[in-house]
C-alpha cells in the first residue's frame, strides 16, 4: 500500500482533471485550482524523480486559467480530429497519389455500406456484423445461447437472452440473379460517382 503522501498528491492531480474537464464548469473550483496547482504539482516533485518532470508537466499550471477563460475541454481538445485523421491515413494505399488513394477508398467504403442493405441476411458485411460484447456459449442441444447486457431504466444492468439454431445457408434455385443484383447495383453507383 502506498503511503498516505503518495496517494493524496495522485488523488490531487486526478481531481484536478476531473473538475477541468466536465461539460459545466463551476469557476468558483477553477479559482481555487488556480491557486492550489502550484502546491500540487510541487507534491509530486517531491515524490517522483525530477528526471520525470519536463515542460509537458509544467504545463499543467496553465490548465485552470486555460479552461475558466476559454470554457469546457471538449470543445477544444484536437482528439477527434486525430482520430478521424488516423482513420485516413489507414486509408491511404498509394503514397505516390494520396489524395486519390483516400477518395477512391472513401468511395469504396460508402459503396459497400449502400449496398449492404441489398445483401442476404447470412452475407456478413459490416452492416450485419454482430455486437462486439455478445458473450455466446452452446449448449447441448446444438442450440446457441448468446448472453448480452443491455441498459434498462429498470435497471442498469439487464440479462437479455436470446436463442438461435443451428446456421443454415440458403440455397437459391436462381443464385446468380440473387447474387447479381448487389454487384449489378454497385456498378451503378460507381458509375454515377464518376
Amino acid at each position: 500500500m502506498l503511503p498516505e503522501h503518495v496517494w493524496s498528491a495522485l488523488i490531487e492531480v486526478s481531481l484536478l482533471f476531473q473538475s477541468i474537464c466536465p461539460t459545466t464548469l463551476d469557476v468558483r473550483k477553477l479559482n481555487e485550482l488556480e491557486n492550489n496547482v502550484d502546491i500540487i504539482l510541487c507534491n509530486l516533485e517531491k515524490i517522483f524523480l525530477p528526471a520525470i518532470f519536463d515542460l509537458m508537466e509544467h504545463l499543467i499550471v496553465h490548465l485552470p486559467y486555460e479552461a475558466r477563460v476559454r470554457g469546457p475541454v471538449q470543445y477544444r481538445w484536437m482528439y477527434p480530429f486525430e482520430r478521424f485523421l488516423r482513420e485516413l491515413k489507414k486509408k491511404v494505399k498509394n503514397k505516390a497519389f494520396v489524395e486519390a488513394s483516400i477518395v477512391e477508398a472513401y468511395i469504396v467504403e460508402e459503396i459497400g455500406m449502400c449496398t449492404s442493405q441489398y445483401f442476404e441476411s447470412f452475407m456478413q458485411s459490416k452492416r450485419s456484423m454482430p455486437r462486439r460484447n455478445d458473450e455466446c456459449t452452446s449448449n447441448n442441444d446444438g442450440f446457441q445461447v448468446s448472453y448480452r447486457w443491455d441498459c434498462d431504466h429498470e435497471s442498469m444492468f439487464k440479462l437479455v437472452k436470446s436463442q438461435a439454431g443451428k446456421f443454415l445457408r440458403k440455397r437459391f434455385a436462381n443464385a446468380r440473379n440473387q447474387w447479381a443484383r448487389p454487384l449489378r447495383l454497385a456498378e451503378e453507383i460507381w458509375r454515377q460517382l464518376l
